[in-house]
């Protein structure tokens, strides 16, 4: 648990600079959550070791909540990360969702109701409907966006 409150603790001192959390700190988390587990699960004062995993199982969840949603906000504000921490695919997956949304809004081929028209680059099935590779289809934004971020399709640009 110690592991938790020193990133936080990293984050709180460098609010402007986005401090990389190494894989290695993150395993430290998993293992240390994975020794609760077997402790909670092994304990013989069933009544104790049940509100002790509890509240601890709920305060890591909280707390890493809010430890991600800091680092989202400070890479949406422009703030970079180290390369080969654990943060570079999320900083690298914000980009791309940024720049993906913004496109398909400024500049995707899409109705007045927000349906944006993609070329499907995956089969995948859809609607009791299975699209194939080279198909073009209007979906909603938000399903555009997502199956665009999952590499099933392509929205349409103008430019």
């Amino acid at each position: 648990m110690d592991t938790i409150w020193r990133i936080i603790i990293n984050e709180i001192m460098e609010r402007m600079k986005l401090s990389a959390i190494p894989r290695d700190e993150i395993n430290k988390i998993f293992l240390d959550n994975i020794r609760m587990e077997l402790w909670c699960r092994s304990s013989d004062r069933k009544e104790l070791s049940e509100e002790v995993c509890s509240k601890s199982k709920d305060i890591t969840r909280k707390v890493m909540d809010r430890l991600l949603r800091l680092r989202v906000i400070k890479a949406l504000e422009g703030s970079k990360c180290e390369d080969k921490s654990f943060d570079e695919a999320l900083h690298a997956l914000i980009e791309k969702a940024v720049g993906l949304y913004l496109g398909m809004v400024m500049y995707g081929v899409r109705t007045l109701d927000m349906k944006v028209l993609c070329k499907v680059r995956k089969g995948f099935y859809y609607r009791n409907s299975i699209l194939t590779p080279g198909y073009v289809v209007l979906l909603d934004i938000v399903e555009a966006f997502q199956y665009t971020l999952a590499g099933f399709v392509e929205p349409l640009m103008f430019i």
